[in-house]
């Protein structure tokens, strides 16, 4: 299932792309806090703890043309998936800037019930990301 939202933020699309890092993205989620951030061959990858979990999650992001692309790490099949892709989009005087977040959510038990919540929890935290816009960008 999708998630999506987009919103405009008062700022060019080079300026979106340098305040809105992997850690400000992470944190603006609202459900990890961040514990380290570095780079792994042409990805970053951030090291969160969930809120009430004792075990760590890790998130890599790609640069792509437009944007970025992140999903969390895993050594098994999670029991959700989500890749989640950013795209900025240059609008008007080239002063504001299109925010396109995307995120494409699987089950490993493909149950509408369950997937259709899953797509809910993801598009909350995407909600809350974009919510932030303007405060990671200004």
């Amino acid at each position: 299932m999708r998630a999506a939202i987009s919103r405009v933020v008062h700022a060019s699309p080079e300026t979106v792309a340098e305040r809105l890092t992997p850690r400000a993205v992470v944190e603006a989620e609202g459900r990890f806090a961040v514990k380290d951030v570095s780079v792994e061959g042409d990805r970053t990858v951030v090291t969160a703890w969930p809120s009430g979990h004792p075990f760590a999650t890790r998130f890599a992001f790609e640069d792509r043309p437009d944007g970025f692309a992140y999903w969390r790490l895993s050594e098994a099949r999670p029991f959700v998936t989500a890749e989640t892709t950013v795209t900025l989009v240059p609008e008007g005087d080239g002063e504001r800037t299109r925010v396109e977040v995307a995120s494409e959510v699987e089950t490993a038990v493909p149950l509408p019930l369950v997937e259709r919540a899953a797509a809910r929890r993801r598009r909350r935290d995407i909600e809350r990301l974009v919510a932030r816009l303007d405060e990671i960008v200004h």
